[in-house]
């Protein structure tokens, strides 16, 4: 009997030590279907913004990551993987193009 595949791993965030001249983003883990391998993201969508107070912003970035980690991980123990997400957007731009055709 062999170990279980880990599915995913919880989002994390890399703050870059606090870093505000620096991109945060969070990182992900997830087991993709097709080749069944362990692969990981970094998202940084929402996380990236300026205010004038640097410790609003610190406080700011770090209050939106908590937001997006509880969102990805609530997908992510659905089943969701950002890989069915890009194959949908190339199905609906393929089906868009034989539409197109006609």
């Amino acid at each position: 009997m062999g170990r279980r595949k880990t599915v995913f791993k919880p989002p994390v965030l890399k703050d870059r030590g606090g870093d505000l001249s620096k991109d945060w983003f969070i990182e992900i883990q997830f087991r993709d279907p097709r080749s069944d391998e362990l692969v990981r993201r970094r998202m940084s969508a929402g996380l990236n913004f300026s205010l004038a107070n640097n410790d609003d912003t610190r406080a700011a970035r770090r209050e939106m990551a908590v937001k997006l980690i509880a969102e990805l991980d609530g997908k992510l123990k659905t089943g969701w993987t950002p890989v069915a997400d890009i194959e949908s957007q190339l199905t609906d731009g393929l089906e868009y193009h034989q539409l197109a055709k006609v």
